[in-house]
């Protein structure tokens, strides 16, 4: 897939933002089934988003929940350094 350097509109971060703080509550609560909604809002709400800004700390994001899948996207964006490395 194509990611751009676009930089995100408000609705963008502010939906990003949104499902960061939805997860870290539900991992401190061990609320895991709940993550799992919140990504699928946050994805239902962004569309086709292809912006690096967005995709990028989703991809760390999601990371715990399915690993495989994260390190595949991370490597799509260009990074050649493992998911886990990233902040």
């Amino acid at each position: 897939f194509a990611v751009n350097d676009e930089q995100p509109n408000t609705a963008e971060l502010k939906t990003l933002h949104k499902t960061i703080k939805k997860i870290r509550e539900d991992i401190e609560n061990f609320s895991f089934n709940t993550s799992i909604s919140a990504f699928m809002i946050c994805l239902n709400e962004l569309g086709a988003c292809h912006k690096r800004e967005v995709l990028e700390p989703l991809a760390v994001l999601i990371a715990p929940f399915a690993p495989h899948i994260a390190e595949e996207l991370w490597e799509a964006m260009g990074h050649a350094e493992s998911i886990f490395a990233a902040s």
